[in-house]
């Protein structure tokens, strides 16, 4: 399963989103779609791995142009990849766990984590 992510790049093929030209970009999932989590597994581990996972597809697939305009704006993500790491959250953990802020901020965190790690 994937997400589609648009960035501001010069490219062949692009479309246009709201007067941007984009080049369509898919972000693979963290693959964790309706699987259930032990007992012993906690919502912040689960927000970890998932935060981990999205983090390292994204990375595999980007350019170091896409990497230089993600880290202008850091803390901030870019709405696409916000989007996948909550829906592949809440796939696991349910989307009103997702909801918790707690849970959002473990996930932006470990986005950043793995991509430091990456870099």
């Amino acid at each position: 399963m994937g997400r589609w992510w648009y960035d501001r790049s010069n490219c062949g093929g692009c479309d246009r989103r709201r007067g941007l030209i984009v080049r369509k970009r898919l972000v693979y999932s963290s693959g964790g779609a309706g699987t259930p989590i032990a007992p012993e597994v906690s919502l912040m581990d689960v927000a970890q791995d998932v935060g981990e996972s999205v983090a390292a597809s994204w990375y595999g697939l980007i350019t170091q142009g896409d990497l230089v305009e993600l880290l202008a704006d850091r803390p901030i993500l870019p709405v696409e990849i916000d989007r996948v790491l909550l829906k592949d959250c809440a796939q696991r953990i349910g989307e009103i766990k997702t909801a918790l802020q707690g849970i959002r901020k473990a996930l932006r965190a470990a986005f950043w984590e793995k991509l430091d790690a990456l870099m």
